[in-house]
């Protein structure tokens, strides 16, 4: 069975993970299970768990083979996910945004009557557990944007409220903060008309779900994930 569950990552690693086994188990009628399963249908993610395919033996997929198996046009193995494979390349991304059902998320957002209809920025800032790495954009890059866009209301989500960079940006462009779960932080952040991603895989998501936004990542702070942001409409600062 295709199985998602108990692997490690957060929601955003959980999300391509899952993205994978739902196209996979879907084309080949396999059964699959997923973490976070609630969640994502939270989202507006039906993600396809009747499958009835089994066979005898089974092949483990990888970053080396997912591509070639998601193009055959058949198989006569079950399959299995490499637990420490993340699927972030640009290839599996552009495959994710192609596939997705805009209406069917859109529907699911409580916030649906703020798409395409505000002038608003919603700026994401991870700092926790990335601190010390230097895998963070800096203020200067965040200030870039802020300063560049004429937006009418402020919004900035983040793991540590209270950081220093995160107060000087609060008071300087006068952002009111959005502390709230994941799921209602993806669903309101992605009805901004801007948005500034910080470059992980959860501001991915915020920026994947933005129909109507104008995107911005930090282009030099992507180095532990494959360029999941170089979409042409998305704009590398």
């Amino acid at each position: 069975m295709l199985d998602t569950i108990g692997l490690g990552g957060r929601l955003g690693n959980r999300f391509f993970q899952n993205m994978i086994v739902d196209m996979l188990s879907r084309k080949f009628n396999l059964p699959a299970r997923y973490e976070c399963l609630e969640l994502f249908r939270r989202l507006g993610f039906d993600l396809f768990c009747s499958g009835t395919q089994q066979y005898t033996r089974t092949l483990t997929i990888t970053e080396e083979n997912v591509n070639i198996i998601m193009s055959a046009d058949s198989l006569d193995v079950n399959l299995s996910l490499d637990p420490y494979v993340y699927f972030q390349t640009p290839v599996i991304a552009g495959k994710i945004r192609s596939s997705l059902n805009v209406e069917k998320i859109k529907q699911s957002n409580p916030y649906i009557s703020r798409y395409n209809n505000n002038a608003d920025v919603f700026v994401h800032v991870r700092i926790g557990d990335l601190a010390n790495k230097n895998l963070t954009p800096g203020i200067d890059y965040y200030e870039k944007i802020l300063s560049s866009i004429a937006f009418a209301n402020g919004y900035i989500s983040t793991d540590t409220p209270n950081h220093p960079f995160v107060e000087n940006l609060i008071r300087k462009y006068r952002l009111n903060y959005f502390l709230d779960n994941e799921i209602t932080t993806i669903q309101f952040g992605s009805t901004c008309k801007y948005i500034v991603t910080a470059g992980g895989t959860f501001s991915w998501l915020i920026a994947l779900l933005g129909f109507h936004s104008d995107v911005y990542y930090p282009k030099n702070c992507l180095t532990w994930h494959g360029d999941i942001y170089g979409f042409p409409d998305w704009k590398g600062i």
